[in-house]
């Protein structure tokens, strides 16, 4: 197996993991807001990491370098052009890991809290 086969296994496959959590956890969750919140915050996260993965890859394929260091000597795009997509594509993964983050500790809460709530 090829290391950016892994790659892709590994990396997609961890993003579809964490949103299939709160598309399931959004199907359990006791508050409809809380529900909706977790419903569209999968949905959105998994279609525009996919964009930018697939955006990675195609230049992977036109260009010379990698997304951790830049890309240089694009056949159909401007450098700056592969730059400025290396750059959105990076800063989306870390804003949905940072966002996933943060919905799971505070969907923890708001359910436990809720839950609790509605037992007293």
């Amino acid at each position: 197996m090829g290391s950016a086969f892994v790659g892709i296994i590994f990396t997609l496959g961890t993003l579809y993991l964490c949103c299939a959590v709160a598309l399931v956890w959004s199907t359990r969750s006791y508050s409809t807001a809380l529900a909706r919140i977790l419903r569209y915050s999968g949905i959105f996260w998994a279609i525009w990491l996919t964009l930018c993965f697939a955006t990675l890859g195609l230049l992977t394929k036109r260009c010379t370098g990698n997304w951790i260091y830049g890309y240089t000597n694009c056949d159909g795009i401007s450098d700056g052009t592969a730059q400025v997509l290396t750059g959105v594509s990076t800063l989306s993964f870390a804003a949905g890991i940072c966002c996933g983050v943060i919905l799971l500790v505070a969907g923890g809460i708001w359910e436990i809290v809720g839950r609790s709530r509605a037992q007293a």
